[in-house]
C-alpha cells in the first residue's frame, strides 16, 4: 500500500482536506489569541475592581461593605485578597 494517493482525485481530496485543516487551525489560533486579549482586560477590571472595593473596605470596613454591594462578606474578602495580591497593591500599613 502507497503512502501517498495513487490518483488525481484523491491527490485533490487530501490537498482539500489539508486545506481545510489549515484554514481551521487558523481560525482556533486566532479566536485563542482575541480571548487572550480579552481575558487580560478582564483581568485589569478584575484588579480595578479589587482595589476599589479594598477602598471601600478601608473607610466601612469589610462587613458594612458587603451590604453596600449586596455581597457576602467572604466574597468582599476575597476581593480584598486579590487587591493585596497584586504587586502594586499599596499595603494599607505602609
Amino acid at each position: 500500500m502507497s503512502a501517498y494517493p495513487v490518483n488525481d482525485n484523491a491527490r485533490q481530496r487530501l490537498r482539500d482536506a489539508q486545506r481545510a485543516e489549515a484554514e481551521a487551525l487558523a481560525a482556533v489560533t486566532r479566536a485563542q489569541l482575541a480571548r487572550s486579549k480579552l481575558q487580560t482586560k478582564v483581568d485589569a477590571s478584575d484588579l480595578a475592581v479589587a482595589a476599589a472595593i479594598r477602598r471601600l473596605v478601608d473607610v466601612s470596613g469589610a462587613e458594612r461593605t458587603a451590604q453596600l454591594l449586596d455581597e457576602t462578606t467572604r466574597a468582599v474578602r476575597r476581593w480584598i485578597h486579590l487587591a493585596r495580591s497584586t504587586p502594586d497593591a499599596p499595603r494599607k500599613d505602609s
